[in-house]
């Protein structure tokens, strides 16, 4: 076997993701959507898995006078925008490939190619005219995820976008006819289009082609059946059919995860745990990162015991509104703030504000945090690793500067969410867990640095919130609702001062582990 030398970077921009949305019709939000893709798990667009593997198979040279079997793509890690890969390309023997992208040691994507030597890459009579029935990817339902649940339709690519795709990437040397690449854009269109939809991440795709077909017409028409939906690890399996004028020119089977909506905040829990008590009357506090999760649920139980709490959140105002419209029943006052808590010029406007209306502050909450996403420790990653910790700790460090002086002055108190990942690392978290690390330290040398301040540390285990939102991420999660009333209630304990307290014990009976 043999791994391809030389040039072996690659990298994305968001201007190959319109092509390719162009080119496919596939218009799902996890790609195209900066604001959609803001709120899942990823906090930013990720790379369309068949758009990667195209790219990949590029790599591999030579193919012009064979034609594509047979593809067989895995995706096991997603790939995002202006961030460098490497690739190779692996020699199983003469006509069979693997090219692969990795990020570091760590395996991002795998494409398999048979290729078949005695016969040429198919051709087509005629460019295709885009053909998309859906222009907005559906939203399945639970039945319509169900075993035996079938779609069919006609599809076409766009013939002008997908001729740039084939010019961007040289694809003639790779053995791509339109039948192929075709095929693959309407398999990026079925899992994120239409089956499982929205809520997809594509996992696999096997795709054999029937080398008695020599061109193909457009449009093709398409069959999909799911054949399996594995609950326990959210995984859709579907087999599906291509027919030109009846006759199959490809089978597939495609697998996606699906992600599952993270349950609403449940402020009724939150009011029945905590009882009808206003401990905390009178109180002003601020809380970071509280349109959505672990913030929200903060925000909320304090607000029921009587707070007046600033909810900052930086670009999710439709969840921050919402969150007001919750907690309207509360005896204390939700007032939303937008802004960056990591940005300094923020700070000074919001202390001047707290000073001027309150005279102060005597909570602060530091939640806010960059959304979480593998990076391994190598040479290609240190700057990435270097911004998470820097963002990172400017969420808590501009906090702490700004408020420090007005939360001593009333002994007020600090609360600094950490992860039990310092404690139990993640290999692919080096960043996440540095992160965190830095941040307890800068809590605990507060605590003692003032002894007017109650600083707690907490260390949640995992959440269910859009944070966990990936495949597998939720189980033995954690609804947040519960650690926030279990914080609430200790911060109405007084405790002693000149040390940070570590609430790392959270009380998870009285709500079912999801």
């Amino acid at each position: 076997m043999n791994i391809a030398q030389g040039n072996n970077l690659i990298s994305f921009s968001k201007q190959d993701i319109e092509l390719f949305a162009r080119a496919s019709g596939d218009n799902n939000p996890m790609h195209t959507s900066d604001a959609y893709a803001h709120k899942t798990a990823f906090g930013q667009p990720v790379v369309f898995g068949v758009l990667a593997a195209i790219a990949a198979i590029s790599r591999i040279e030579h193919q012009s006078n064979c034609r594509i079997l047979r593809i067989e793509l895995n995706f096991p890690g997603a790939i995002f925008v202006e961030v460098d890969y490497s690739v190779d390309v692996e020699t199983l023997d003469s006509h069979r490939f693997i090219a692969r992208i990795l990020d570091g040691s760590r395996i991002m994507l795998t494409a398999e190619v048979d290729y078949d030597p005695s016969s040429s890459a198919s051709d087509s009579s005629t460019i295709p005219t885009a053909l998309f029935e859906r222009s907005e990817s559906a939203l399945c339902s639970e039945d319509e995820l169900g075993e035996g649940h079938s779609i069919s339709g006609n599809y076409s690519p766009c013939g002008k976008s997908l001729t740039a795709v084939i010019e961007k990437y040289n694809l003639s040397s790779s053995g791509f006819g339109l039948l192929e690449l075709g095929a693959l854009c309407w398999a990026s269109y079925c899992v994120g289009m239409e089956l499982p939809g929205r809520n997809a991440l594509f996992g696999k795709l096997m795709i054999d082609f029937d080398t008695r077909q020599t061109d193909c017409a457009w449009p093709v028409e398409y069959r999909s059946q799911i054949t399996a939906n594995d609950q326990r690890f959210d995984l859709v399996r579907c087999e599906a059919t291509l027919l030109n004028k009846g006759t199959r020119i490809a089978r597939a089977e495609l697998r996606s995860f699906v992600r599952r909506d993270v349950p609403p905040l449940n402020v009724e829990l939150i009011r029945s745990l905590l009882g009808p008590t206003e401990t905390l009357a009178g109180k002003v506090a601020v809380v970071t990162g509280a349109s959505r999760g672990l913030g929200a649920a903060i925000a909320a139980a304090l607000v029921y015991q009587g707070c007046t709490v600033f909810a900052n959140y930086r670009r999710s105002r439709l969840d921050a509104e919402q969150l007001v419209e919750k907690v309207a029943s509360a005896t204390g006052k939700l007032v939303l703030v937008q802004g960056d808590a990591g940005d300094p010029a923020w700070w000074r406007s919001m202390s001047s504000r707290l000073l001027q209306e309150y005279d102060g502050l005597d909570l602060l909450v530091c939640n806010a945090c960059p959304p979480l996403v593998s990076i391994p420790i190598d040479s290609a990653s240190t700057e990435r690793i270097n911004t998470y910790i820097n963002q990172s700790v400017s969420l808590v460090s501009e906090p702490l500067g700004a408020c420090a002086e007005m939360l001593a002055r009333r002994h007020g108190s600090v609360v600094v969410v950490s992860s039990v990942a310092v404690d139990e690392p993640v290999a692919q978290w080096p960043h996440y867990v540095a992160a965190k690390s830095a941040i307890e330290g800068l809590a605990r040398t507060l605590a003692v640095a003032n002894e007017n301040i109650n600083v707690v540390i907490i260390r949640p285990p995992r959440l269910r919130t859009e944070l966990t939102n990936v495949p597998m991420g939720h189980s033995n999660a954690v609804k947040p609702e519960l650690v926030a009333v279990e914080l609430v209630s200790q911060l109405a304990a007084p405790k002693p001062t000149g040390e940070a307290h570590f609430l790392m014990n959270f009380d998870t009976s009285s709500q079912p582990v999801c």
